[in-house]
């Protein structure tokens, strides 16, 4: 990576808040160890489960916001820095956006009974703080090609919402098809991600020309997760299956065919 702080500076901060992957990538390995852990021992019987939100919901919602979305800011907040060449989140913003993520696996681990208000809060100001300071150096530096990034954030901020939302109104439905489609969000982003990282190290590796991706591949792909994503609230609706089924069989198609595409033999 490319020096562009100064080291000076950099000195005076807490080596954990220099780069946004080194809290997040540790504390988000942590805390999904810690909540495994705690799952198989409710599922045991070993200890019974006195939090006001559902076991169930808890550890799904956790897994993905707790673990998977403390990967993804991490990642995305440090790679921006190598995109546009702007210093990334460091010292005090990275400080608030910790504590924000810390707060909201607090109130969901101990799940007291009290305003869902204070459930969706933490986890919104974390993933919407997270767009903002992810859209300002990609804006900064007119790199539209990776400002899709940001409504991927803010769709998880839409979709915690939802959950949200369908636990204060009894909608366990809308509950699990909230985060069903964060599920399928987060492989929108493995997929997106995917396309751009294992070529050019595949690249780099052989030493061969970084394969290509058709233009048709790439926009055909983030698509199809769209439609499943969406069709994950339309279950009521007959056609939604269908259409949930006919992408899931062009998203097979498509990734396989890309993995084929991509592959080098070495010969």
């Amino acid at each position: 990576m490319q020096q562009i702080t100064d080291a000076r500076i950099e000195a005076k901060r807490p080596p954990l808040l220099r780069l946004a992957f080194r809290p997040f990538f540790l504390l988000g390995t942590a805390f999904a160890v810690f909540a495994i852990i705690r799952w198989i021992w409710v599922l045991q019987g070993w200890i019974s489960w006195q939090g006001y939100l559902p076991a169930i919901l808890w550890h799904a919602h956790e897994m993905l916001f707790g673990f998977v979305l403390a990967i993804v800011i991490g990642f995305l907040l440090t790679a921006v820095q190598t995109w546009t060449g702007i210093p990334g989140l460091r010292g005090s913003p990275l400080g608030f956006l910790v504590a924000s993520w810390f707060l909201a696996r607090a109130v969901f681990w101990i799940s007291p009974e009290i305003s869902w208000f204070a459930y969706w809060l933490p986890d919104i100001l974390l993933i919407t703080s997270a767009a903002y300071f992810l859209a300002s150096p990609i804006a900064a530096r007119r790199q539209w090609k990776n400002l899709p990034f940001v409504p991927i954030l803010l769709t998880f901020a839409l979709l915690h919402s939802a959950f949200i939302y369908g636990l204060m109104t009894d909608s366990l439905q809308l509950a699990r098809a909230s985060l069903m489609s964060v599920f399928w969000l987060v492989l929108l982003l493995i997929s997106v991600m995917g396309a751009r990282v294992i070529p050019f190290f595949t690249a780099r590796r052989w030493q061969i020309e970084q394969y290509r991706e058709p233009q048709w591949l790439g926009m055909g792909l983030p698509l199809g997760f769209l439609v499943i994503l969406i069709t994950q609230f339309l279950s009521p609706i007959s056609i939604a299956a269908e259409l949930r089924i006919g992408a899931e069989l062009c998203l097979a198609c498509g990734l396989s065919w890309r993995l084929y595409r991509g592959h080098h033999k070495n010969n």
